[in-house]
């Protein structure tokens, strides 16, 4: 019992650490993006990068939507820690 209790932990403090990075890099292309379109170098961008990135606002709540995805799905089935028979 005591080792699924310290499993649960580490699986939950994975979970969230996995949150905070893809949040930060979200957030980091989102300012990126937007910073050449306040610079006006949106044309330089995409004449390097070779195509249209995706709107610099979907990028955070996509992270945060798809980190919500498995918990809906737990909820759905049940915990996740119960063995299927």
């Amino acid at each position: 019992m005591e080792e699924n209790k310290s499993l649960d932990y580490v699986l939950f403090f994975m979970k969230n650490l996995n949150l905070v990075i893809i949040l930060y890099i979200s957030m980091l292309i989102f300012t990126s993006i937007s910073g050449c379109l306040r610079e006006n170098t949106a044309g330089e961008f995409l004449a390097r990068a070779g195509s249209l990135p995706i709107t610099a606002w979907k990028l955070p709540v996509m992270a945060l939507c798809l980190y919500m995805l498995p918990y809906s799905y737990a909820d759905e089935r049940g915990s996740q820690s119960e063995p299927d028979p």
